[in-house]
């Protein structure tokens, strides 16, 4: 795939693009760029784009749907809603899955559509198939998913479901579904599902040839971030491995990237400021961050006010912790000067041995939360996920007791349980979308969802599954 400037990209979008209607949410292939578009062109398709979004459906933060009214907590052990595809020849998520990220549209006429998309891994020795003459660049080969065992990711997928609970997902490379073997929950609903970003084989020095991993997406008009009026854009935040060895152990090292897109399917790199095209790089020999940044999170905290939470593991201790970088444009960005903002908690805590994946959401206009994953000496190589709040995003106060804990023994996230994703819906609740572990190796098996537990942010309950793990 190959990458373009952000100006340039963005210029481009304004001027050719349609905002996606999230009523449709059909396979279209970007347009080419119209390099030549005068400034009175762009402009009169810019007002096109502003009247059309008017009249169009629109993405909303909260879903406020039937479906909240009708969660059905499950006991401990359930949960499971999308599980890896075991035993499918080729599927790009036959090893392991995960880091989920949900987005809910609705339109006009109240018909509901949910969107995720998330990390798999497939077998070593498998090819992706992906051998379309304009995809020829993403084809991938058997030594390319040779990277350290205990990372899940390695391509990112989409999959689509009516009431982001029962789900469709797709094999390698995107396929198109139509109704099928699911017509209750899918009846008439026309998408692509399956893998749509692949590790970079174009370009040996940047930083995701190995595997990637989705950190965040949002639906973001180009006009807020540029200045004027503009349609808008998916843009995903990830992370990307490279072939360097840390260790002995290959795509330990990872940094976190931008792609950007018309329909949400269709992917196109932007280089970012680092020689390598990522937006930010690892911190220097001695910094906290100096191994890697995983897990972008992107806030939105206002005009101009793009904050990017990740995390990083120290390479001595093994321990993580949690920092943020600001950005005004959301391809230029400044690390925390004063490094991180989340480190490990006191000796016996929930979060004595690390924290990693935060998920921020703004709640009002002074206060935010964060929902984290938390591994304690309680419980070695068994993850939880937790709550802290902030009146700055920067100084964090620590719920005592986790929110949501791994499976019972022989659950099919007894392992641990991350990667948190909350999505806001009616009456004050929320669900929590997870990536569940079987085991302490740290591969997701599975992802998960729960809800919370009447106004209560800091504890939830496994909703009843609807797949049987395998």
């Amino acid at each position: 795939m190959a990458t373009t400037s952000s100006r340039s990209f963005l210029a481009t979008m304004r001027a050719t693009t349609r905002a996606p209607r999230s009523s449709s949410l059909k396979h279209n292939a970007a347009p080419p760029p119209q390099r030549n578009s005068t400034r009175d062109e762009s402009q009169k398709n810019i007002s096109k784009i502003n009247r059309r979004r008017r009249r169009s459906t629109r993405t909303v933060v909260m879903a406020t749907s039937s479906s909240s009214s009708t969660e059905t907590a499950g006991g401990e052990g359930e949960g499971l809603i999308l599980q890896r595809g075991n035993g499918e020849s080729n599927a790009f998520d036959s090893i392991a899955i995960g880091s989920p990220i949900v987005k809910y549209f609705q339109s006009d006429d109240d018909t509901e559509r949910w969107v995720m998309w998330y990390t798999g891994r497939r077998e070593v020795g498998t090819s992706s198939g992906n051998s379309s003459e304009e995809n020829v660049g993403d084809k991938i080969t058997a030594a390319t998913f040779d990277h350290d065992k205990s990372l899940t990711s390695g391509e990112i997928g989409i999959a689509v479901s009516e009431d982001g609970i029962v789900w469709r997902r797709g094999g390698s490379p995107t396929e198109t579904y139509r109704t099928g073997g699911d017509k209750e929950a899918f009846e008439s609903l026309t998408v692509d599902v399956g893998a749509v970003l692949y590790p970079n084989n174009e370009d040996w020095w940047v930083f995701d040839t190995s595997h990637v991993s989705v950190g965040d997406v949002h639906m973001i008009s180009s006009g807020s971030v540029s200045g004027g009026a503009g349609g808008g854009i998916y843009w995903m935040y990830y992370q990307g491995g490279d072939k360097e060895e840390v260790d002995g152990v290959e795509g330990v090292r990872t940094r976190p990237g931008l792609c950007l897109s018309q329909d949400g399917r269709n992917w196109a790199r932007i280089e970012g400021e680092h020689h390598t095209h990522a937006v930010l790089d690892v911190g220097s020999e001695g910094e906290w961050d100096e191994l890697c940044i995983r897990d972008p999170k992107l806030l939105l905290a206002g005009p101009k006010d793009m904050r990017l939470f990740y995390h990083s593991i120290d390479k001595t201790t093994n321990v993580s912790r949690i920092g943020v970088a600001n950005s005004k444009d959301g391809f230029q960005w400044q690390k925390n000067p004063s490094g991180f903002i989340l480190d490990a908690g006191p000796e016996g805590s929930i979060d004595d041995l690390g924290v990693k994946s935060p998920c921020v959401a703004r709640i009002g206009r002074n206060e935010y939360v964060m929902f984290y994953e938390a591994l304690s000496s309680k419980h070695p190589g068994k993850s939880t996920i937790c709550v802290a709040k902030s009146q700055d995003g920067i100084r964090w106060e620590r719920a005592s007791t986790p929110a949501l804990s791994f499976g019972e023994d022989g659950a099919w996230d007894e392992g641990g349980v991350g990667r948190p994703y909350v999505v806001p819906m009616a009456e004050n609740k929320l669900r929590l979308y997870y990536e569940g572990r079987s085991d302490a190796n740290g591969l997701g098996v599975g992802i998960g969802l729960a809800v919370s537990v009447g106004d209560d942010m800091f504890s939830f309950v496994r909703r009843k599954s609807v797949v049987t793990a395998a």
